[in-house]
């Protein structure tokens, strides 16, 4: 039996955490291919569970489960064949960040008319959450299926969706989800649409493949692909993604842009870019900045560069760092 993590909630076990990976794909080749393809590059932002939703034959179909894609995604184990064929889906690697650990939390999540939301984002407070539920019954609303953040989040664009169609809809549901950081991408029906938070703080990306589009949490899944880095979703913005390009609905941005560092000191892979900047050449600086901060000779009798065993993603921190420091720093 696994021991509880440090800083785990001991009447759940959960780890309090922020992060998942979200991808999205449209055009003229196998959507599976690319979901599957994206989602793996990007396993380094959740193990816990995947899933894959994508429109077919009039309807989404998804497939999901507990563990890493290519357990989820092992034709020896389940049969996932009813996704092939599809132009336009979604995926999802969930690392938790509200609900247990169960297959229902899993990614993607249907409700109401809107099928298959994927999203990266914050712990929603218990009573923010009956809140939401209770909201929903009074009016008549839904059941919730899952204790996911995610599906709180469904519900408030399904709504409003349904009242005010997708346009006003999804600006009216983030107008109640103000201060909340996350990134995800929506298919309603075969459109498929990216939505990131008004403060930036979750990245999310663009890119063109050689058969279609991709969205996706980092870069680098665009660069497995063969793609090309088109840009950044803008922080509040919405937009869907067609064949014929993509197109921005609105931009819902707030007065104070706070993207999150924890990406490029930890999270994301060295080889994305976010926000415009490489995360290799970050970390690469960050060590540089340390150095010139903090500088620090050894005492007498000790010379030479000396860089003490880090884990991966402080490698760069450290390497610069000594270089920047010379034989006789330490």
């Amino acid at each position: 039996m696994d021991s509880l993590p440090l800083g785990s909630d001991h009447t759940d076990g959960q780890k309090p955490s922020e992060y998942c990976a979200v991808v999205g794909y449209k055009g003229g080749g196998e959507a599976l291919d690319s979901l599957l393809t994206s989602l793996k590059t990007l396993q380094h932002r959740g193990q816990e569970s995947a899933g894959i939703a994508v429109f077919k034959s009039g309807s989404v179909q998804v497939h999901k489960g507990m563990g890493l894609v290519s357990e989820v995604f092992n034709p020896k184990y389940s049969d996932f064949s009813f996704l092939d064929g599809s132009r336009v889906g979604i995926g999802h690697t969930r690392y938790s960040t509200a609900g247990r650990k169960t297959v229902e939390n899993a990614g993607a999540i249907c409700g109401l008319e809107l099928r298959g939301l994927h999203s990266d984002i914050p712990q929603r407070r218990d009573n923010e959450r009956r809140a939401a539920e209770g909201e929903h019954e009074e009016e008549g609303g839904a059941t919730f299926q899952t204790t996911s953040d995610t599906e709180v989040m469904l519900m408030e664009i399904s709504r409003d969706v349904n009242e005010f169609g997708i346009v006003n809809g999804i600006k009216q549901a983030m107008n109640r989800l103000k201060g909340g950081a996350y990134s995800a991408t929506l298919l309603i029906n075969d459109r498929l649409f990216a939505i990131r938070d008004p403060h930036g703080f979750r990245p999310l990306v663009i890119g063109r493949l050689p058969d279609g589009y991709l969205v996706a949490s980092e870069s680098c899944a665009i660069d497995v692909l063969g793609g090309e880095l088109l840009r950044d979703v803008m922080p509040g913005e919405v937009v869907e993604i067609r064949e014929d390009g993509l197109h921005t609905l609105f931009v819902q941005a707030s007065k104070s842009i706070s993207h999150c560092m924890f990406e490029y000191v930890y999270f994301a892979r060295p080889d994305s870019i976010i926000d415009g900047r490489e995360v290799f050449d970050t970390r690469i600086e960050l060590g540089r900045r340390l150095a010139r901060e903090h500088p620090r000779r050894c005492g007498s009798g000790h010379t030479g560069t000396r860089l003490r065993q880090v884990s991966g993603t402080g490698l760069l921190h450290g390497i610069w760092d000594s270089i920047q420091r010379g034989p006789d720093k330490e």
